[in-house]
């Protein structure tokens, strides 16, 4: 039996006011880039995307060498295409330091330099380098080698706090039994990156008809040889890059609706299930249950959006910001967000309950499923 992993959605909850949150979050962020970069700061901020990974420092489970080869290849395609986006991205990975750097603390960062402490060499570890990857061009790669903390010298968010700020969270895992992280982006309206080799990626597969169109790419990493899988992971990234600011408003719309699919509400009904097929197993007089049975999950998935990519006309009540005017007069005007969201709604049943068995009573086959 599998059992998926769900969310206290209530936690993570902020209705309408998610959009705004990610603007006061991701200005947050701006503040410590352009300190970060201070006298190097070449970019526009305002075209500027932050991308990040987090977990544990597991160099190829976690994809992060994967990860690092295709932003080489993604820096490569927005040269050449001539891309006025700059990316800076963020490794959320606990690291043995021996010190902050000062420079960093003063935010006299230089621009070439992309780590700004100074880390443990580990034999035992594949080391981040600029020269191994090819992402010296690349505006900035920034490690943060210990979980973040609203109490940190340098970067003062929490995890929350900095995960809503970002634009999208890539998570290219070789192995995840579930993976929390993207799970965690998709409740706060934060598109991610996924694996089919995890858990997450599966279920969205499963229960999404186009999980890119809710900001869920899931990278093939069952099928396709490793390099296969690196391009597939640029061309997200890429795709990604070439959103206006209304498309990433419509598409993190959109994955928060996906909120409710990841609810304890809805995929607690696998643990029911769970629990009543062992109770027909070990106590078959009393409980009858088709072991092979799944729990019915009929209606239980979200089909593709009728407008896609984003293409957002109606919907500006939801956005904190509004995009410019030759954006919005060049949009395609099918995309209405209360009605997508009222379709959404309605392909998520109601948790199923259980009912008392009455004494002498045995249940029988189909009764413990929604």
């Amino acid at each position: 039996v599998i059992t998926p992993n769900g969310l206290n959605i209530k936690k993570f909850s902020a209705m309408h006011e998610f959009q705004n949150l990610h603007a006061t979050c991701k200005a947050r962020i701006q503040e410590f880039v352009r300190g970060h970069f201070y006298g190097h700061l070449d970019f526009s901020l305002e075209k500027t995307l932050f991308f990040f990974i987090a977990g544990r420092y597991e160099f190829s489970n976690k994809g992060a060498d994967m990860f690092l080869e295709a932003l080489s290849r993604l820096n490569f395609l927005l040269r050449v295409h001539k891309s006025d986006v700059t990316i800076v991205v963020f490794f959320i990975m606990p690291a043995s330091t021996n010190n902050f750097n000062v420079e960093t603390l003063k935010g006299q960062a230089v621009r070439k330099q992309l780590w700004r402490y100074d880390v443990h060499t580990d034999a035992t570890r594949p080391t981040f380098t600029p020269r191994n990857h090819g992402l010296s061009p690349l505006p900035g790669v920034i490690l943060h080698p210990e979980f973040l903390s609203s109490t940190s010298p340098l970067l003062p968010m929490d995890y929350e706090e900095f995960v809503r700020g970002c634009h999208l969270g890539v998570f290219p895992s070789y192995y995840e039994p579930w993976g929390y992280t993207p799970a965690e982006c998709t409740v706060m309206g934060i598109p991610s990156v996924t694996t089919n080799l995890s858990g997450f990626g599966c279920f969205m597969q499963e229960h999404v008809a186009d999980p890119a169109a809710y900001g869920i790419y899931i990278v093939d990493r069952r099928h396709r040889s490793p390099d296969e899988s690196c391009n597939q992971l640029t061309q997200f990234l890429y795709a990604f890059c070439q959103q206006s600011r209304r498309q990433r408003i419509v598409q993190r719309n959109r994955t928060e609706r996906l909120s409710d699919l990841l609810d304890w509400r809805y995929l607690g009904r696998y643990y029911m299930h769970a629990r009543h097929l062992a109770l027909s197993r070990a106590f078959p007089e009393k409980f009858e249950l088709e072991p092979n049975a799944p729990p019915k999950t009929e209606g239980f998935r979200f089909p593709r959006p009728s407008s896609v990519p984003p293409s957002p006309s109606v919907s500006q009540h939801n956005s904190p910001h509004q995009s410019d005017e030759d954006e919005s007069e060049d949009e395609d005007e099918r995309y209405d967000e209360e009605e997508e969201a009222e379709r959404d709604r309605q392909n998520i049943k109601s948790p199923f309950g259980i009912s008392a068995v009455p004494p002498g009573k045995k249940k029988q086959h189909g009764e413990y499923r929604n």
